[in-house]
């Protein structure tokens, strides 16, 4: 694990406290809607494994959010004449300039390249400090992908035309 995430580590449960990380990037953190008993689950993507092809997939089953100064902000497009909060001009005109991010208490809406530069604090922050964000080993998680990336799953006919799920293997075969 990250030595910047480290830190937020409880004592307490293996969990991380999101409000305990303090520094001027983002932190972006997929929710992954499980069922409505569990209710959502938040996992930390750090940085620089944020482009690996397995963590990718994973955050296209989830929704990204950026957590910065007690905001939790997601991405949204931008409807009518809005004003960004942190540069005062104008989010709109063509697809790339609606991108922006908004934050989930407060309301605030920003380009998608000014949300770095949010420099106040949340006034409305309800939600943050419910929000615990699940440990990951994330070496286990990429070298399980890449093992699985040389696994295909498909069916055989036997002599009794009874068909097999097998796992290809490739240097061997596994019937389940």
């Amino acid at each position: 694990m990250a030595t910047s995430t480290a830190n937020l580590i409880s004592s307490s449960s293996r969990q991380h406290n999101v409000m305990s990380r303090s520094h001027s990037q983002s932190q972006l953190v997929l929710e992954l809607i499980g069922p409505e008993e569990e209710g959502p689950k938040y996992y930390s993507i750090p940085a620089e494994i944020s482009n690996e092809p397995a963590v990718v997939k994973l955050m296209q089953s989830g929704k990204k959010l950026h957590i910065l100064n007690s905001h939790i902000l997601v991405a949204s497009k931008s409807r009518g004449r809005v004003i960004c909060s942190v540069c005062n001009k104008r989010i709109g005109g063509n697809f790339s300039t609606r991108q922006a991010y908004q934050c989930r208490d407060c309301r605030i809406i920003c380009h998608k390249s000014c949300h770095q530069q949010i420099d106040w604090k949340c006034k409305n922050s309800t939600s943050i400090s419910n929000l615990h964000v699940e440990e990951v080993d994330w070496a286990e998680f990429l070298r399980h992908h890449q093992l699985r990336e040389f696994i295909s799953v498909g069916n055989i006919c036997d002599r009794k035309n009874n068909f097999k799920n097998i796992l290809i293997f490739p240097f061997f075969n596994l019937t389940i």
